[in-house]
This record gives C-alpha cells, structure tokens and sequence, in this order.
C-alpha cells in the first residue's frame, strides 16, 4: 500500500470516531442514550438501518460466498430484502403503542410480562454479542490484510474502537456513525464495481470464464432445494433481532419509519447483487 492509501484509512477511522465522538457529555437519561431522544428523521433511520445490514456478513462474506459457490448465494439473500419492506408496510405503523420501550424485550414485556421480558433479554444480549464477534472478527481480517497486523490485534483496536463511542455517545453517536458509514458504503461500492468489471474485461468475460452455474444460478441441479432454505432463513432468521427492531422505536414519526424501513428494503436489492458480482 502507498503511503496515500494509508492516509486515506486513517482519515475514514478518524473520521469515524471524530463522528461518533461528537455527541459525548449530551446523554441525560437512558432513554436518551437508547433512542436518541427519537428525534431522528426518516433518511437518519433509513440511513442506520442500511448501514447495519451492510456489515462484514453481508459485504465479504456475501463476495465470499459467491465466489465458492455463485450468484445463487446473492440471490437468496434478497429473502432479507423482502422481510424489511414486509416489516416496512406490516410490522412499523403499529410501533405506536410501544412507543414508550427501548428494546425489543421492552416489547415483549409489555405484551406477555416480566418473564418474558427477562428471557428476551438474555437471548437479545446472546444474539448481539455473537453478533459483535463475527463484526469485531471481520475488522480484524480486514485490519491485518491492509495493515500486516495480528488479526488478534486488529480485532482488539477494533473492539475499543467502537465500544468507545458507543459506550460515550449512546444511540446518536451510533446512528450518525451510521450515516457517515452509510453514505461512505453509498458512494464507495459502485465505483469498486466498476472499477473490478473494468479490471477483468466486463461482465461478458466473467460469463465465459466461471462455471455458467455462478451467473446462472438456475440450471443447478435440485436449484430450489437449495435456494428456498437460503431465502427463508434470510427472510425470517433476522426478522427482529435487537438492533432491527431498535431502529423502529428512534422516531416520533411512525410514517417515517414506514418509509425509511420500506427504502432500506429496496436499496439492498441492488446492493447485494452489486456485492455478489464482485466476489
């Protein structure tokens, strides 16, 4: 890497923290620091939620699937596509009587009781946690290839680097961290894409050097065997996971979330494909 690839890496990190960093000592209550206040706006929400699907699993571990195994993997993956505009149209406008929680065992609680709420609680903090690892995981790869560091290493820089302004700044250091991610991601990911197919002669060239299963999905044997397990476990298996679910409680304004939730949906679509023609 050059010495311009490096300053551009510590500009986003430090940007990143600079972002995240910004809203410290402005935290007043736990409500605040879970939702922010629900002050956010539906492009803030959008934003959030787009960026924390499009995390290490579903940008390399989608372009290394595809790359094992073919474009059925990128396909399947739209199952998570259909489940937000699903939670989009059904599951947001009637947020409003729980407009009060902060969390989804908050939600439950409210709905089934105490226990309930206890018993969510402790698989919400299981889920997150091996949802952290597999994030802190993938930071850790990514820093070790760019870096030359011990991906023990670089996952532990990682780790305090987001628990620092999560811990610090709450939901609106998280959500704004978000936007800038997001918005990085947005602009980013074409350009790579076009870049590679230029790199490698265009889509043509790639069509006729791999298997014609990889872009063509369909003629595999037993295709829907496979494919319709993929999707429904995308679709259903990240339905309302903790940090989701959230998302739908940080606004005041439930058609915004209506609206933001239906537009993350949408604009994965091409972002999957994009990331999986990649791999």
């Amino acid at each position: 890497m050059s010495n311009f690839d490096y300053i551009v890496l510590f500009s986003l990190f430090i940007g990143n923290l600079f972002v995240g960093l910004f809203f410290v000592g402005k935290i007043k209550t736990f409500d605040y620091f879970a939702s922010g206040g629900r002050s956010f706006g539906a492009f803030a929400i959008f934003a959030t939620l787009s960026a924390s699907f499009m995390g290490g699993g579903y940008t390399l571990g989608n372009a290394e699937k595809v790359f094992n195994h073919g474009m059925i993997y990128a396909f399947a993956l739209l199952g998570f596509s259909l489940k937000e505009i699903l939670v989009g149209y059904f599951i947001a406008p009637k947020m409003e009587k729980y407009k009060s929680c902060i969390s989804i065992g908050e939600i439950i609680g409210k709905s089934y009781g105490k226990n309930s709420r206890i018993f969510t609680g402790i698989f919400s903090v299981l889920i997150c946690l091996g949802i952290l690892a597999a994030q802190i995981g993938a930071m850790g790869y990514l820093i070790q290839t760019l870096f030359d560091i011990e991906i023990y290493y670089g996952a532990i820089i990682s780790l305090i680097f987001i628990l620092l302004y999560c811990i610090l700044g709450g939901m609106k250091s998280v959500v704004y961290t978000d936007i800038f991610q997001f918005l990085l991601l947005f602009i980013a990911m074409p350009i790579i894409f076009f870049i590679g197919m230029d790199h490698v002669g265009g889509w043509n060239n790639i069509v006729n050097s791999v298997p014609k299963s990889f872009t063509n999905p369909f003629i595999i044997e037993n295709f829907w065997i496979i494919f319709i397990p993929l999707f429904l476990t995308f679709m259903f298996g990240e339905a309302f996971v903790p940090p989701y679910v959230q998302r739908l409680l940080m606004s005041k304004d439930l058609s915004k979330t209506k609206n933001a939730t239906i537009w993350s949906g949408i604009i994965s679509i091409p972002f999957f494909l994009m990331i999986g023609a990649l791999g």
